[in-house]
């Protein structure tokens, strides 16, 4: 560890940890900043490894710097300051990515523990770093950029007859054969409610190169297997199955074969309950698949994809379905309205029931390409999502626009998708009805807070809901909801406190105070005031006022 930032608007606080730091990590040098502000500038001009900072500062507080420290940065160790009466904040930091914390008061024991905490997590990172980097070195090693090149242009049919002899001849291909797929899907399972943890088993690519080693052992049987990541998808594997004659491609002991591939490629990646699945789709056979590829290729995808659509716990060959494929056409305007107004309404079991009725009238005539209906089902979330877009802040929209997205992306069937966009739509819902709640209870806050400064005023409900622009009903409805009682009695209420505050602190007359708190008529104040204290306006002054050698006594 080479360098330490020290962050703290208290000057002598700062110089005191400093210090302290100086002397146990005397090689490791240590800057310091006086706020989160001048902390981010620190960063960026210094290569720091890790920082200490307190929470409570001005400018830019320690919460705004851990989130500002990770925009475009390189990762930092960022120990929280906190005292034992503030350790809520030091959880929030911790959620919020620091990597641990320290209490207040700082001894020098404590600082020892953390900076070799700190080291150790250094070590350990940059161990894993070379690891990721000896990896990449071997993949590349294990199949030249050039002939990956040439692969990816020949299952997209844009090879030449000659660089497809070339590759014939590198790869010893044989005459006929297949095309197969294998999609390696990343991230936790839906039911478990994780987020994509890259890393959580096995690294990705890592990962796709023991697959591609399991597909040619396993499958070197049956012919001359060569297997490489698609051009198109980082997530396929794409192999090559040659064999001496399209007979021979689809021999019935190769379905077996297959199978046991896959059933280990599968266990690889964990099974279908874990951090990673595997499908596989089959191209037909072609007897000169050197010219041919591209063609199996095509089916091949379109049979893995399948998967999205029906169970198979091994692979899918091309043709097995009875109805094909197909691209989706035009947009679901009508649903889209039709969801807005449901969402608008809070109406949740109907927009559920039309998610059902939208996604049957989808399949109907046959299944789209799955990576397609998501992208059209990500756009349609987006747009039911403007529905609150006006009440959220910025980050907090954002952030429920890619959840939402990610959670469609994620999906692995189509059995899910409409529990997902029901999901959608019940978040969109609750964040409707809780910020509609929160309009209403600043509305009910806005008109109280007028009528206590103009209680003296001819006021009625009418004349406020008209001040702010509002209905006279929808004002009576807040005041009901909101306040737990209606306008009239609320303005009742506060005209009354304020004649009682008159009568105990004043000489004005009753008639005075009943003009002065927005009473017009006396005889009508007299009758509200008894009504709710017992006594007139002048026997609660009489009782407040007693005899000098008589006890008071107070209604």
């Amino acid at each position: 560890m080479n360098c330490i930032l020290v962050v703290d608007d208290e000057a002598i606080q700062r110089r005191v940890l400093s210090g302290m730091i100086r002397s146990v990590r005397p090689e490791c040098r240590v800057i310091e900043a006086s706020n989160g502000r001048k902390a981010l500038e620190a960063i960026d001009s210094e290569p720091v490894d890790a920082v200490i900072t307190d929470i409570k500062m001005p400018i830019m507080d320690g919460f705004d710097f851990i989130e500002h420290s990770r925009r475009g940065r390189r990762p930092l160790k960022i120990i929280i300051l906190s005292g034992y009466r503030y350790f809520e904040y030091a959880q929030k930091a911790l959620q919020l990515g620091a990597f641990d914390y320290l209490l207040k008061p700082v001894r020098e024991e404590s600082i020892v523990q953390m900076l070799d905490k700190v080291e150790a997590s250094l070590r350990e990172e940059r161990s894993s770093l070379m690891e990721k980097e000896q990896l990449a070195k071997r993949l590349d090693t294990t199949l030249p950029v050039y002939y990956e090149r040439l692969l990816s242009e020949w299952i997209a049919g844009r090879l030449s007859a000659a660089k497809r002899d070339e590759l014939k001849a590198a790869f010893s291909l044989k005459e006929a054969g297949t095309v197969i797929v294998s999609r390696i899907h990343l991230g936790a399972p839906e039911d478990t409610g994780q987020e994509e943890e890259a890393g959580a088993t096995a690294e990705p690519d890592q990962l796709k190169q023991s697959v591609i080693e399991a597909l040619n052992r396993g499958l070197s049987p049956l012919g001359q297997p060569v297997s490489f990541v698609s051009p198109d998808d980082a997530r396929c594997i794409v192999t090559v199955l040659t064999a001496v004659s399209a007979a021979e491609a689809d021999h019935p002991a190769g379905t077996a074969m297959l199978e046991a591939v896959h059933k280990e490629v599968s266990g690889l990646c964990g099974g279908a309950g874990d951090y990673a699945v595997c499908t596989m789709g089959v191209g037909r056979p072609r007897g000169d698949i050197i010219a041919e590829a591209a063609g199996s290729y095509a089916e091949a995808l379109e049979a893995e994809a399948r998967h999205f659509y029906q169970s198979a716990d091994g692979p899918i060959r091309y043709g097995d379905a009875d109805r094909p494929l197909q691209r989706m056409s035009g947009e679901a305007s009508k649903d889209e309205e039709t969801l807005k107004e449901l969402i608008k309404l809070l109406k949740a079991d109907a927009f559920e029931q039309h998610i059902h009725e939208m996604l049957n009238k989808i399949t109907e005539e046959g299944f789209p390409f799955p990576d397609q209906l998501k992208a059209r089902l990500i756009r349609l979330t987006g747009s039911l999502a403007e529905t609150v877009k006006d009440m959220m802040n910025e980050e907090d929209y954002r952030q429920l626009v890619m959840q939402m997205e990610r959670q469609i992306k994620e999906c692995r069937a189509f059995g899910q998708l409409h529990g997902i966009l029901a999901g959608c739509g019940g978040q969109l819902i609750a964040a409707l009805q809780s910020m509609r709640s929160r309009k209403h209870e600043l509305t009910a806050d806005k008109c109280a807070a007028f009528i206590d400064a103009h209680y003296m005023e001819d006021l009625s409900l009418e004349a406020v809901a008209g001040r702010f622009y509002f209905s006279p009903n929808y004002l009576s409805m807040v005041f009901k909801n909101q306040l737990g009682t209606t306008f009239v009695k609320y303005l009742s209420g506060v005209r009354l406190n304020k004649a009682v505050r008159l009568l105990e602190e004043s000489d004005l007359k009753v008639y005075e105070i009943a003009a002065r708190t927005g009473f017009k008529d006396e005889k009508y104040f007299y009758r509200v005031f008894k009504r709710k204290y017992g006594v007139t306006p002048d026997e609660y002054r009489r009782l407040l006022r007693p005899a000098a050698n008589g006890p008071a006594v107070y209604p």
